[in-house]
């Protein structure tokens, strides 16, 4: 299988994952979203999930462990071919697991075949975002501080161009203050 972002794929399956169990076992009650994050140790797995956590204040007070530990049941993990195994950790967090071996396979394949496109992921919800950068005093001479922003503010700019998004790149001078007063009150 070809992918631009095999772990991204790894993050769908996940979340199919927890979308069914939900129904199996909850099926009258809704999850915004499945707060799927990398956990703070990687023997936690790849990802992990806290949705237990926010359903256990809508199940009318079963402990959110308890519910961990019914949808790991109730998760079919060999229908995931990307995930390897599913466990409950701590008090009510559902980790996952990634079947390193096929990700390591998918990746490998993705980037021979896509090559310098790997990785390029457009993204789902395309926003117009301003990026507002170098704001160097004119009547001083520019240094090593003020040289850095222009850089780092067109390279942001180009990375979320590239992800889809429209961009807008606002350069302001810095034109106002005493200095500028004194020098413009100097030239006439």
């Amino acid at each position: 299988m070809i992918s631009p972002n095999p772990f991204g794929d790894f993050r769908k399956a996940c979340e199919k994952a927890l979308e069914k169990s939900f129904a199996k076992l909850l099926p009258h009650v809704s999850l915004e979203h499945h707060m799927l994050d990398a956990p703070p140790n990687p023997e936690f797995g790849e990802l992990s999930s806290a949705a237990c956590f926010e359903l256990s204040k809508k199940t009318e007070g079963v402990k959110p462990r308890k519910l961990a530990e019914d949808i790991v049941r109730a998760i079919d993990v060999e229908s995931f071919h990307l995930i390897d195994r599913v466990k409950v950790a701590g008090v009510g967090y559902v980790n996952f697991y990634s079947n390193f071996t096929e990700l390591s396979k998918t990746t490998i394949d993705s980037v021979r075949a896509l090559g310098e496109t790997y990785g390029s992921v457009k993204t789902d919800k395309p926003q117009k975002i301003i990026v507002e950068h170098t704001s160097a005093n004119p009547i001083s001479p520019i240094h090593i501080g003020q040289g850095r922003n222009p850089i780092l503010g067109d390279a942001l700019a180009r990375i979320l161009e590239a992800r889809g998004h429209t961009v807008f790149r606002h350069f302001y001078v810095d034109d106002v203050g005493r200095q500028t007063a004194v020098a413009a009150y100097g030239y006439t």
